[in-house]
């Protein structure tokens, strides 16, 4: 996975997972908004539908390959404690910033491994057909957006994450939208407000 670490000599760090058909640099300008000082990890998938870019295979029905996201989730893990000897930075002071297929490989996580990382903010993402395998646990948190309009997902599918999220003790803040799969300004504001709350 080609990856970009900005050391900024601070002591949180910003892990950052772009969206189908993105790169490492996508989420840069909302990451320097929710948090100027903190050092940034910016990652891009290695998988290339029709030549976008993801982090994990998917079939032609738009269902995902749960072999492969299972694989590409437990790499992650294993390079994360890898970069952070190897960068210096702290994971019990590092939060993930994902959209939609970033924040989904995340999502995965949460749900079926013991991630290192505790803290996600996921614009998007959605759980869909994903086993969810954990105990529960209420040491992840995890800030979570929805549009009611999103062309990619229904609503009550949306709903039905939320549930599965609160019912695995992850600790949860929601922020529903009237829009689709765009990050909106709201979001931004609401989710620097979740991380400076959530930054210890």
């Amino acid at each position: 996975m080609n990856h970009e670490y900005i050391n900024k000599q601070s002591n949180d760090t910003l892990v950052l997972l772009h969206g189908t058909g993105g790169n490492m640099d996508d989420l840069r300008t909302i990451a320097e908004y929710i948090d100027s000082t903190a050092n940034l990890l910016m990652l891009e998938g290695d998988v290339l539908e029709f030549e976008q870019r993801r982090f994990f295979k998917r079939y032609m029905d738009g269902s995902y390959d749960l072999n492969d996201l299972d694989k590409r989730a437990k790499k992650l893990e294993s390079n994360l404690v890898k970069w952070a000897k190897s960068y210096e930075f702290d994971l019990a002071k590092t939060t993930f910033i994902g959209y939609s297929n970033g924040a989904n490989l995340i999502l995965y996580s949460y749900l079926n491994l013991n991630p290192s990382v505790k803290k996600l903010i996921s614009f998007h993402g959605m759980v869909k057909n994903m086993p969810h395998q954990t105990a529960v646990s209420n040491v992840l948190r995890l800030f979570y957006t929805i549009g009611m309009y999103d062309p990619l997902t229904t609503y009550k599918a949306s709903q039905d994450s939320l549930k599965l999220f609160t019912n695995r003790g992850i600790q949860l803040t929601k922020l529903i939208t009237h829009h689709g799969h765009q990050i909106l300004e709201e979001e931004l504001i609401e989710a620097k407000k979740w991380y400076l709350e959530n930054r210890n």
